[in-house]
């Protein structure tokens, strides 16, 4: 899904590290801080919306601060089940294409 480096469907949380987190994060001059801005639902609902800001600097020097919007689905148990983000596809794809 979507048209960048990272776009994919990812099957567990340590698929999704190991196949996006990592490799974005190997092109930072120090860790991404990602900062949580707003959460929409949760609570008894089964979904909710978590907007995040990244904070990160590449190692040629681009500023990386992108924007998130993640649609999170909870279980019975409120464990998170699936995952949706969207992002400045553009920057992703720019960041890695200067820095890798």
């Amino acid at each position: 899904m979507g048209h960048h480096p990272l776009a994919g469907r990812f099957t567990s949380k340590q698929d999704f590290i190991g196949g996006a987190f990592k490799r974005l994060g190997s092109i930072m001059k120090e860790p991404m801080q990602l900062v949580v801005e707003n959460v929409v639902g949760g609570g008894e609902e089964d979904h909710a919306v978590v907007e995040l800001k990244a904070i990160a600097v590449c190692k040629n020097g681009l500023d990386f601060n992108n924007r998130y919007a993640w649609v999170l689905k909870f279980d019975m148990e409120r464990k998170i089940v699936q995952v949706h983000m969207y992002l400045d596809s553009e920057l992703t794809k720019r960041a890695l294409e200067e820095n890798e």
